[in-house]
């Protein structure tokens, strides 16, 4: 039998997490006293829980991976915002675990108990409140999965400490077992007729994403074009200019 708190931090190793960025608080403490007997997952404590987000958010861009960030209940959950948002234009897996008023205190008008579920559900993928330490394992594996399932983008977690200090069965499930590691394959044959449709436009159209990040974005074309022999597809200065930046290639103008 494993705490709640452990269980969050053994679904964190078993996907690779090795950073956690963001602020103690009282409902998330119980994480974080788990994350100092765990030399393979570094805390990194900022001033500021929108800062730490957009940590999570660059950390995500930068590596191509999956980033936690964690705060506590109401305030710190609000100061988080900000950041998830950039994550969700940005097409940035960052997975957000909080804290969470005690079950108890819900929907009892106590000081920091608001709806963070509902305030997180517009600019995340998924938003969940884990009410049962038999639900943690399984909360956790599901945000990673839809987290990570194209297009990327974050996604909300919260519990609250009573719950995290509760125990449950280990489940150690690798990440293969419950998402796929790899990219949808498309026929050989197909893509050539996708180009061949392309080649017949003035334009040369090509449609791209966006969470495979700029500089991979900018390689694939450059490819492209010298497979094809087509310069159509040779990204333009002012692309590569925004992607050494590290801005989003997506804008009104070329996303259609």
């Amino acid at each position: 039998m494993i705490t709640g708190a452990q269980a969050v931090v053994d679904c964190l190793r078993r996907e690779g997490i090795d950073h956690v960025f963001g602020i103690p608080g009282t409902m998330n403490l119980p994480i974080l006293d788990v994350l100092r007997a765990t030399p393979e997952i570094r805390f990194i404590l900022t001033r500021h829980e929108q800062g730490a987000a957009f940590m999570a958010y660059g950390y995500a861009r930068a590596k191509l991976a999956p980033a936690v960030v964690t705060a506590t209940e109401g305030p710190g959950v609000t100061n988080l915002v900000t950041g998830i948002g950039a994550a969700w234009k940005g097409y940035a897996p960052v997975i957000s675990i909080s804290g969470a008023q005690e079950l108890y205190m819900r929907e009892k008008d106590a000081s920091q108990d608001i709806d963070q579920v509902t305030l997180c559900k517009p600019i995340t993928k998924w938003a969940y409140s884990m009410r049962s330490v038999g639900k943690v394992q399984e909360a956790v594996r599901r945000a990673f999965r839809v987290a990570l399932a194209e297009p990327l983008g974050p996604v909300h977690l919260d519990v609250s400490s009573d719950i995290l200090l509760q125990k449950a069965e280990s489940e150690p499930i690798a990440p293969a077992a419950y998402r796929p590691g790899t990219l949808a394959c498309c026929a050989p044959a197909e893509l050539d007729r996708a180009v061949t449709l392309g080649l017949g436009y003035p334009k040369g159209p090509l449609a791209w994403g966006d969470s495979l990040g700029p500089l991979k974005i900018l390689t694939i074309l450059n490819e492209m074009s010298a497979f094809y022999g087509d310069p159509r597809y040779r990204p333009s200065p002012w692309l590569v200019r925004r992607a050494r930046l590290g801005v989003s290639l997506l804008t009104p103008e070329n996303s259609r």
